[in-house]
């Protein structure tokens, strides 16, 4: 639907109500392409199902196979089949799971920008498991993100880091640059590095 059909069909609506038309019309489009998709993927795998299964009487046929054999191999893909509906179906309910989390952690990040991608990874992942904790049980989201970054000014960009007493950082393990280079493991070198991003300016390129 085009801003034009809408302003025919209501000629008083301001800008601001022809937008929100428009997106909610965006929103029913996308929603009705993401169905078609999943069916047509859905078609494509009972096609390919049904292809395996004629490829396989077919040579049971050619070998002339028993009756027993006949069953065992019906048998079997059918259980074939079910485990991958089972499989299918958990995949389903984590993704829906993972993006409802993803969209929870981008309204609590809101207008701040991470200095790296990296960084924000590794946030999306703790206020993942912060939502199933104990220790946050009973916070609301904005909350949960609030105590996870509160005492890491250098995680965002355009944050000016708190200055502790003896001049180290809040949220910053304190070491140097030449420190932190000189740590021989891979691993604990970067997480020194992503939790001083102040002292490598190189990681926000």
């Amino acid at each position: 639907m085009k801003r034009e059909e809408i302003k025919s069909i209501f000629a008083d609506a301001t800008d601001e109500q022809l937008k929100a038309v428009m997106d909610l019309n965006g929103a029913d489009v996308e929603k009705a392409k993401s169905k078609v998709t999943a069916l047509e993927a859905e078609l494509k795998e009972k096609k390919a199902d049904f292809d395996k299964l004629n490829t396989e009487f077919e040579a049971l046929k050619t070998a002339n196979a028993s009756g027993e054999d006949w069953k065992a191999k019906f048998e079997a893909l059918q259980a074939e089949n079910v485990a991958k509906e089972k499989q299918a179906e958990a995949d389903r309910i984590l993704a829906e799971k993972n993006a409802d989390i993803e969209k929870r952690f981008a309204e609590c990040v809101g207008d701040k920008k991470f200095s790296h991608d990296a960084i924000k990874a590794s946030y999306l992942k703790k206020f993942a498991e912060a939502l199933e904790s104990e220790e946050y049980k009973g916070k609301g989201d904005v909350d949960i993100f609030h105590a996870l970054t509160k005492d890491d000014a250098a995680a965002f960009t355009g944050v000016t880091a708190v200055k502790l007493q003896g001049g180290r950082p809040s949220g910053t393990s304190g070491k140097t640059r030449d420190e932190i280079m000189a740590i021989k493991d891979g691993n604990t070198r970067r997480a020194e590095m992503l939790a001083n991003a102040h002292l490598f300016p190189e990681l926000n390129k």
